[in-house]
């Protein structure tokens, strides 16, 4: 990659359930610098304890996917773990 980025690598986790949380979390224990999504608004306890992590927590309901991603991407992986099975045919 070019520019002045640092060389850590960044991860998207849609969905902040367990199964999110997991990956949130094993992500950050590999180094990866985490932002995970969920429709929930901050704060709550999910939220929390992403943030505790050291994950950053993005309400979908106050800001879209491709917004956040344009902030705080651009994203090396995607973990998607939201239960809604539409979600993996975006365009």
């Amino acid at each position: 990659r070019q520019g002045a980025r640092s060389l850590e690598l960044r991860a998207a986790v849609l969905g902040a359930g367990t199964i999110g949380l997991l990956a949130a979390l094993s992500l950050r224990m590999r180094g990866l610098e985490v932002t995970s999504f969920g429709l929930t608004p901050a704060p709550y306890q999910n939220s929390d304890l992403l943030e505790e992590i050291g994950a950053r927590y993005i309400s979908t309901k106050d800001t879209g996917l491709r917004e956040a991603a344009a902030t705080y991407g651009p994203f090396d992986l995607m973990f998607e773990a939201t239960g809604f099975a539409p979600i993996v045919s975006l365009p």
